[in-house]
Parts: C-alpha cells; structure tokens; sequence
C-alpha cells in the first residue's frame, strides 16, 4: 500500500489545476507577493516557497512579501492594495482569500434558519465580486496573477471541539468560483481547496481523527503548509531533480549527470571516489512538516538528489562526503540508486539546513513586525484615519479602540494590546526593518551556492 495520496488523486489534483493558465515557474529577479488572510498572514508556504527557490534555483534569487492580514476577506482586502502590496512592486500576486469570507459563524448545528441561508449566499457572491474587483486593481500594471481556491476548513475530522459543519461547503463553492473565474480570465490556478481534502479524505478513511488543521479546524499547521507547498510546486511544473548523477565503476566513466558536474573520478577494486559540484542543494523537511511526506510524494517528485553507481563489484559499500561516511549500501542497491535528498547527515543537506534556519528567522520577523504593522492599521488606524507616523496619536486610537472592544467583550481585546505593543516598539524602524529583511532573503542564495563535495563509495570491510 503506498504511504502518501493515491497517483489516482494527485491526477485528480493536477489535473483540476491546470482548468486556469498554467502556473509559471519564478525566474531571477520576480517579486511575489502572497495576499490573503491569516492563512498566509501566520503561515508559512510563502517562506517555504522562497526556501525552496533558493536551494533549487541559487543563481536566480527571487524576493517575496507576505501580504497577508488575519481575519481578513476579499472586501477588506480590495482596500489594502494600495499601501500594503503596491509598495513592494510585485511582478506577480498569489491570491487566496475564502475562509473568513463565508462567514463561518452561520454554520453549525442550528443555524440553518432562512435568514442565514441567504446571508450565506450573499457573502458567496460578494468574495467572488471582490475577488475580481482585486484582480482588476492589481492588473493595472503588467503582472501575473496567481488564484488559489481557499484552504479546506475541516469539518470531517472526528475530533473533540466546536465544529462549524457546512463551513468546508462553502468553502467548496468558493472554490469552485475561483477555478471558473481562473479559466475565464485565463489567470494560472493553484488549487488548494481540492488538493488539500482529497488528503484528508484518504487519511481519515484510515485514521478519522486525522488532521492537518488546527484546532479551530481552520489553520494549516506546518505539515498543512508542507502539503500546500508540494501543491504549489506542482502545478508550477518543477522537476524532481536536484542532481541525477550515474558512475560506471567498472568502466572508470561518468554515464550521466543532470544538474551537477563531476570531475577526477577513479575506479578500482576498492570503489570509486570522484568530486560533485552539484547546481543544487536540497531540500530540507524538518519537525512537524516532515509528517506530510507520508501524505503526499513530495520526495518522489520534487526532492531527488540521486547516486547511482554500476557494475560495482558485489558486498556492501560505505558512502562517504567530504571524509564524512553517510551511510552503507550494497551494490544493488546502489545500482538502483540512493536519494541523497533525504540524507540529513550530507554536508549539502546541513548547508541547506542553515539557509532554512536563516529563513523562518526572517519569516518569524516579518511575522512580529511588518504584518503587526499592517494588521493594525487594516483594522483599525487607517479608519480612524491617524497618522501612522505620529506615535502618539496612534497610542490615544488603540487606547479607544481597546475600549470599544471591552465594552463589547470581544475577543480582540489582547489582540489589539498585543499588536499595540509591538507596533508602538517597532513602527518607527519600518524602513530599517524592510531593508534587513530583504538582505537576509538575499543572503539566503547566496548560501545556497553549491559546494564541490568529494564523494567516496569503499567496500566496508575495508573501513
């Protein structure tokens, strides 16, 4: 039985994905920025999509923004283009917006009432309206628009906990509104909503009580995001190989290498050593996210740094890096090839590590800081219509603001200190805090410059 979704459902999947323009692949030089809510606002799959262009792709370094803002819909997000994205200057917007759209609150048991029912609909009809009002506003300059349909909300796991049924519903129909207006306007489509339940569906017939959600049912956790990465990934097309070498030992010859290069290659009855100096690094899954390869053949289909050697003489061979030993192979194993990739102990895979340490670094401060910044003058400043620049007037507005909130006995109340907190902290260092985290970004590739690696395959016993 095979370990991650069914070939049948990732057809399924891409093949529902390519109903828009197909997806481009980022080249040297674009800017992405990613618009949503709090999905993208809290989340990772932007950082995980820079990391993996940076490994992938070092010689062409991209930049990419998180435009994402919690508990915000399509209406609210038509308001924000102006000073939230356009400042950046993106040649290309990925779009996802639909979880709070729906109005979530209207669902459960009891609440299919005739009132609700229509309010339902009414807020359908408006994320679609806004939706193309966005794509409208943002396509007055040239650049490529990238819809999402929403994430799932997951109502189908059985888990303890308040559950919103008929919420994944609606959300079904925003997605399927998204997938229309994507082929009628030929934008490129990435199809979330249908990639992440057709994995939900497989696993809970194993486990009900799986899930990729938090609590809330709502939120992607890391694997979550994991899963929308390979989605993304694929249906932008990209190839699995990070480098595809093949060694004849016996004939002392390189048959074949993809994506890297490989020099001063000696043979003998021992083994074989050469150097690699490969294009690429590879990817590295680390913690919760790793839980997603079970679910989805990322491995297989984006992450294979492959060594294959031939016509080895037979017994078992250690494999060693740079005087590193990684592991032990037999010859028929390493006929059929090894993946590298998944090798955490590779000198390639603990240079990729740190890139990926430097990058939640830079996704956790543009978390606390610039997306701060914008989710409280979305919600509240910008309204209020106080001068952003002036500290003082913007501590008397939140001062009122938490105000109204206590005397409704909302939840935003320590939100809204806690966002006081850090903007009051760190507004005034906006452009220092920009500039910081566009060099780390840029430093992430130029780590992620491959190394040449002298590589050694010796009959273990020889050890």
């Amino acid at each position: 039985m095979r370990r991650y979704l069914s070939a049948a459902l990732v057809l399924l999947v891409l093949l529902v994905a390519q109903l828009g323009a197909q997806v481009p692949r980022f080249t040297e030089g674009d800017r992405i920025a990613f618009l949503g809510d709090s999905i993208f606002h809290g989340g990772k799959v932007h950082a995980n999509l820079l990391l993996f262009y940076a490994t992938r792709f070092p010689d062409a370094p991209i930049a990419v923004r998180n435009a994402g803002v919690s508990g915000d819909m399509a209406s609210g997000a038509i308001n924000r283009i102006e000073w939230d994205v356009e400042p950046f200057d993106p040649n290309a917007v990925v779009i996802m917006l639909g979880m709070n759209d729906v109005g979530r609150w209207l669902y459960g048991e009891g609440k299919d009432t005739p009132a609700n029912i229509a309010q339902r609909k009414r807020l359908i009809d408006t994320h679609i309206q806004r939706t193309r009002g966005i794509v409208e506003r943002l396509t007055q300059k040239p650049r490529t628009i990238i819809l999402c349909t929403p994430t799932p909300y997951d109502q189908t796991a059985q888990r303890p906990g308040d559950n919103a049924v008929g919420v994944d519903d609606a959300l079904a129909t925003v997605a399927e509104n998204v997938r229309k207006f994507a082929a009628e306007a030929g934008h490129p489509l990435v199809d979330f909503h249908a990639g992440m339940r057709a994995v939900l569906d497989e696993q809970q017939q194993k486990d009900p009580a799986f899930t990729m959600m938090d609590a809330a049912r709502v939120h992607p956790d890391d694997a979550g995001h994991m899963v929308m990465t390979y989605l993304f990934l694929k249906a932008q097309g990209i190839s699995p190989t990070v480098a595809d070498m093949v060694v004849d030992a016996q004939g002392a010859k390189v048959v074949s290498a993809d994506n890297c290069e490989l020099s001063e290659l000696r043979a003998d009855e021992s083994g074989v050593s050469f150097v690699y100096l490969a294009r690429s690094l590879p990817y590295p899954v680390e913690g919760r996210a790793a839980d997603a390869l079970a679910w989805v053949p990322f491995t297989e289909e984006l992450n294979q740094e492959k060594l294959t050697v031939e016509n080895l003489a037979p017994g078992t061979y250690r494999v060693s890096i740079d005087g590193e030993a990684i592991g032990n192979w037999t010859s028929g194993q390493l006929a059929e090839g090894i993946n590298l990739a998944v090798i955490r102990s590779t000198p390639q895979y603990r240079q990729a590590k740190e890139i990926a340490d430097l990058n939640e670094r830079r996704r956790a401060r543009e978390n606390a800081t610039l997306r701060v910044f914008a989710a409280l003058e979305h919600d509240v400043l910008r309204a209020k219509q106080v001068d952003t620049s002036d500290m003082e007037a913007v501590k008397q507005a939140m001062e009122e603001a938490i105000k109204e909130e206590q005397a409704k006995k909302s939840w935003r109340v320590n939100y809204f200190k806690n966002l006081t907190r850090a903007y009051l902290a760190e507004k005034p260092r906006q452009q220092q805090i920009e500039k910081e985290l566009a060099d780390q970004a840029a430093k992430m590739f130029e780590l992620a410059k491959p190394k040449p690696r002298r590589v050694e395959i010796v009959r273990a016993e020889n050890q």
